[in-house]
């Protein structure tokens, strides 16, 4: 049988599609987002295995300042913490919230696998306690891209999260400090499940949101303008894993597991 003739044979057979990793994933939402009457209704049923890098403490700029997962070590109680902690869409974070029926759905917990930034230097100006005095202050101006999975809490019917798991999980294991380096050198989270329709139309909402962002971990107490497109597909995860990294020698890399 020659290769073509095989290949429309699977396609009959109705051969399985391949699970999704992150690049497969924003390739799909970013094709389908070029369309406006296109809701990703052909991504629905999809599975996707997302891997994430778990970082280090606090965040430095819009990429790992969405990141979801981080780490921390106590020297003192020589306890590693990894911490989870997922976004939420709400109408006052994201504009389409209503006339997207998101209301009407459970909370969305968001988990980003894909951030892109364009910053660039601004100023921003401001009446002083005189109204007559202009005070003027230097900041930035960001144009983000974020693409994310929009999963309910609490479930919606079989679609949510894993058994145990939360919006925000922290957990802490007891590590040697000489074996610490090894384990969060290259520690991932791999997120695991299916792509799901919640709402009218498709898995696929897209918006924006625009605020300002003033913290010293992440600006440095310079004003940050966030202009930032969102594309979320709807989704439920079943299986969330956290492993160390592959320099660790460690046998069984895997730190902890929720599944359903």
């Amino acid at each position: 049988m020659s290769l073509s003739a095989l290949a429309m044979s699977l396609l009959l057979a109705g051969a399985t599609p391949q699970t999704l990793d992150n690049d497969g994933l924003t390739t799909a939402i970013s094709a389908a987002g070029t369309t406006p009457d296109n809701h990703g209704e052909a991504l629905a049923g999809r599975r996707f295995r997302i891997t994430l890098p778990v970082i280090y403490g606090d965040a430095q700029n819009l990429r790992t300042y969405k990141s979801p997962a981080r780490w921390r070590y106590d020297r003192r109680k020589q306890e590693l913490e990894i911490s989870v902690g997922l976004g939420q869409i709400s109408a006052q974070n994201y504009d389409q919230f209503d006339e997207q029926g998101l209301s009407k759905v459970p909370d969305l917990q968001t988990t980003y696998f894909h951030v892109e930034e364009r910053k660039v230097p601004s100023t921003f100006t401001s009446r002083g306690a005189i109204p007559t005095d202009i005070l003027v202050e230097a900041g930035s101006r960001s144009a983000g891209v974020s693409y994310g999975l929009a999963t309910p809490y609490p479930r919606s019917g079989e679609v949510g999260l894993p058994s145990g798991f939360k919006p925000l999980m922290i957990s802490r294991i007891h590590m040697d400090p000489v074996g610490v380096k090894q384990a969060v050198s290259g520690m991932i989270m791999v997120i695991e499940g299916d792509i799901t329709t919640l709402t009218d139309g498709g898995p696929l909402i897209c918006g924006r949101f625009r605020g300002m962002l003033l913290a010293k971990n992440i600006t440095g107490d310079n004003k940050n303008l966030l202009s930032d497109k969102q594309c979320f597909v709807t989704a439920n995860i079943d299986r969330v894993s956290i492993y160390a990294g592959q320099t660790s020698g460690w046998k069984n890399p895997l730190l902890k597991r929720w599944t359903k």
